[in-house]
């Protein structure tokens, strides 16, 4: 009956205040985080709270699987990407007003129709919704299916659904597909300056299907990874990252998120089958970010010890290695001029004779000091863990030049 009657209160509450949410919500006043759907869609009979909280609380009512007009989050733009956590969504209904719902970020993303006839190539298992706990123990032997629709999440667990003649609709997670029309790049293998060859995405390509674009690779994770960052989860965990591309400048032209299952310790190795929505034609490498497994340990020095003949910025070169024809290292960053600015560098590498071995440029957006009076020894902006990447083999150099190029304004 308290149940019964606080559905009701609120009703009325709505009644009262409900054409105000709806003019917010027609005039688009919601607080999304950056890459949050405006829509998501509920896979499970989800419960709908009157706040987000910690301790246990009734819900007031509940929402069958289907799509929901998303307003805000609890926490802004923390946490809602990372697979192995949750967040608490505020949603907009038309009986009750704006109510929230706490969703596994795994779980947090929106299904959208799709029309491609995709080969398989590999025997795949099948599942009835677009998470893992949903395998139903049934598989495809390589062979044409066509897609109807897909789940896209931004913690980079993203599914396909098919249609099969014997199970009806039926989803895939990160399928095999063999087939693509027109690649349109072929990249070297991907990694992290923290990782090496340890944890890696190879035979990365990026393909056409009719308008549509994709990155297909193999992910690859070797047990030492789970001792590299020295952080040792247990049971079963989300190998994760962005596979970043960058372009020649430096500048990260796309970070597409990536998600995969595996029991913590294990080795693993899966295909990877991933949307994109921006043009990569400018690409000419990838590297891994933001992975899990996590790099759990403190830089390395130096810190900040590298600087421009001006003084302007400041740079400290961590780790590193070399893929393909380019070099990447893992650095932090720091702008000494006051206020925001664009900055692009070239960074020259040299050996112990003076020969350049490399270049490599960097477009970075940099917060510096409020004012000249707090910039100091230390830069006194705030510092920036970034990936540079040049071609040739430096890292092995002994001394590296900087040159600002060019300083932007950032309104």
């Amino acid at each position: 009956m308290k149940k019964i009657a606080l559905i009701l209160v609120l009703c009325m509450i709505y009644m009262s205040t409900g054409v105000l949410a709806a003019s917010d919500m027609q005039s688009g006043k919601t607080n999304l985080p950056q890459g949050m759907p405006k829509k998501i869609s509920l896979l499970d009979t989800t419960p709908l709270y009157a706040e987000p909280t910690y301790d246990f609380q009734e819900p007031l009512a509940e929402l069958s699987p289907q799509d929901v007009e998303v307003v805000s989050t609890q926490l802004g733009d923390q946490n809602y990407a990372s697979p192995l956590s949750y967040t608490w969504v505020q949603i907009h209904t038309t009986w009750l007003g704006d109510l929230w719902i706490k969703v596994e970020n795994r779980k947090l993303g929106v299904i959208r129709p799709l029309d491609l006839d995709i080969q398989l190539g590999e025997e795949t298992p099948l599942y009835n919704l677009p998470y893992a706990e949903s395998l139903n123990g049934a598989s495809l032997l390589p062979q044409n299916v066509h897609a109807k629709a897909e789940f896209v999440s931004p913690s980079g667990f993203y599914a396909i659904q098919i249609e099969t003649s014997w199970l009806g609709d039926q989803w895939l997670l990160q399928p095999n597909v063999s087939n693509g029309i027109a690649e349109t790049l072929s990249l070297p293998t991907a990694t992290s300056p923290d990782y090496d060859d340890t944890m890696l995405i190879k035979n990365i390509q990026v393909v056409k299907f009719g308008e549509r674009t994709f990155v297909k690779g193999d992910l690859v994770l070797q047990k030492e990874a789970w001792e590299r960052g020295r952080a040792k989860p247990r049971g079963d965990v989300a190998v994760s990252g962005k596979l970043t591309f960058m372009d020649m400048p430096g500048k990260t032209v796309s970070r597409v998120p990536y998600a995969v299952w595996s029991k913590a310790g294990e080795s693993l190795e899966s295909s990877l089958f991933l949307p994109v929505n921006v043009d990569l034609s400018s690409v000419v490498v990838a590297t891994l970010q933001d992975t899990f497994p996590l790099y759990f340990g403190l830089p390395l020095p130096p810190l900040l010890n590298l600087t421009d003949p001006d003084g302007k910025v400041l740079v400290g070169i961590l780790r590193h290695y070399y893929t393909g024809d380019y070099s990447i290292a893992r650095a932090w960053i720091s702008g000494k001029l006051p206020g925001k600015h664009t900055y692009q560098l070239t960074l020259n590498f040299y050996s112990e004779g003076n020969q350049l071995l490399g270049t490599a440029h960097v477009t970075q957006l940099l917060h510096g000091p409020e004012s000249p009076d707090q910039a100091g020894d230390e830069g006194g902006g705030t510092p920036y863990s970034i990936d540079i990447v040049g071609q040739g083999d430096w890292t092995n150099y002994i001394k590296v030049t900087i040159k600002v190029d060019q300083v932007s304004d950032h309104s």
